[in-house]
């Protein structure tokens, strides 16, 4: 879970903006699904081949809403080994898909429409075969991550719990299995309860 804010307060609002005395609490799911290509490729100068494998890396959210709405760009770094390993992607859908044969530790940065809040850094390892050595046809990994927004601008609530659904598909969706908001927490509002001598902290 990932808690940004900005210096505003209700009491000191940022620019004159009115904010919201909230939380406003956001899933994302980051993570990537791979396949299989039909042509191997050599590795290094010797005769080894190995598997190619054609991989997506995405940033959507839980119930594939319109993240669009409150996300200005997603930023993916590849490895080094890449052509162009940074690549900005400032639409929906926020995914990249290319074809490799390595595992290496993937970031993502998540730059948000209110450019008070912080963006979001976070990293994860591809997953390119299934570790028990199955040939399974699609291989995904999803990653949930919870992002609170403190005290966000009036203008920014709206945008941050508007329920339209993503305007196009991800190439991987229907291999999506994080969509079940029963089994993770909704994005939702939590009013903040203004703190008084007698409350030790923020009742829910």
């Amino acid at each position: 879970m990932v808690h940004i804010g900005t210096n505003a307060t209700p009491e000191t609002p940022a620019d004159g903006d009115e904010v919201c005395n909230a939380l406003v609490w956001k899933t994302l799911v980051f993570g990537n699904t791979s396949v299989v290509c039909e042509k191997k490729i050599q590795v290094s100068s010797g005769s080894r081949h190995t598997d190619l494998f054609s991989w997506t890396t995405f940033v959507r959210a839980l119930d594939n809403t319109d993240i669009s709405k409150w996300v200005d760009r997603v930023v993916f770094y590849l490895h080094a080994s890449f052509d162009g390993p940074v690549r900005i992607v400032t639409n929906p859908p926020y995914e990249i898909t290319t074809e490799g044969y390595g595992v290496f530790e993937v970031w993502v940065r998540v730059f948000f429409k209110d450019p008070a809040f912080p963006p979001v850094q976070f990293s994860f390892v591809n997953v390119l075969a299934d570790p028990k050595g199955v040939r399974a046809n699609t291989i995904i990994k999803e990653i949930p991550m919870q992002v609170v927004f403190v005290c966000p601008p009036m203008w920014y609530v709206p945008l941050l719990t508007d329920k339209s659904p993503c305007p196009r598909r991800y190439a991987s969706q229907d291999q999506f299995r994080l969509t079940d908001l029963s089994t993770v927490d909704q994005a939702k509002i939590r009013v903040l309860q203004k703190l008084d001598e007698s409350t030790s902290g923020e009742t829910r």
